[in-house]
């Protein structure tokens, strides 16, 4: 039983650093950029916001 809780301690904490990274990154200009384009919408860059152009 004494192998198995590094093994806990060691897949929690890459989990744990996982999860964190996956949220900084979702907060970065280019995955904005991309869901904006990925959505149908031009992304301006001086305003840093993205935009939908009436069909």
């Amino acid at each position: 039983m004494k192998k198995r809780r590094p093994l806990f301690f060691k897949t929690s904490v890459f989990f744990v650093i996982s999860l964190i990274l996956q949220v900084l990154f979702s907060q970065t200009e280019f995955w904005q950029i991309d869901r904006c384009l990925d959505n149908g919408g031009s992304y301006n860059y001086p305003l840093a916001r993205c935009e939908f152009t009436p069909a």
